[in-house]
């Protein structure tokens, strides 16, 4: 198996639980999605795979987000990130953070 199959395979069963999670039928996504209840069986079979326009749509839909979606569960937040450069920041750049966000005062 090649690594696109592997993958490929790894959303589709990611979008097969998801679907079931929030308790949606396969017809009722695709009605969301203006597509073919046989496009999403396709999709979670892993015969077929959404295309990069439709996964911000479909992580929408099931209430998850794209990094959950796609498996990049080593992806950080954007508030992670932040939080992350905050610590990494000065002293006196984060005392400024802290005023400005209204934490401290100067």
């Amino acid at each position: 198996m090649t690594e696109n199959e592997i993958q490929r395979q790894r959303l589709a069963e990611r979008l097969k639980e998801y679907r079931k999670l929030i308790g949606m039928s396969q017809k009722e996504l695709a009605e969301k999605l203006g597509k073919a209840q046989t496009v999403i069986s396709s999709w979670e079979v892993g015969t077929g795979m959404p295309d990069a326009v439709m996964l911000p749509k479909l992580s929408k839909a099931l209430g998850v987000s794209l990094a959950d979606l796609c498996g990049l569960t080593d992806a950080k937040s954007s508030d992670e990130e932040l939080l992350d450069a905050y610590h990494r920041a000065d002293k006196t750049t984060q005392k400024n953070i802290r005023v400005l966000l209204g934490i401290e005062r100067s």
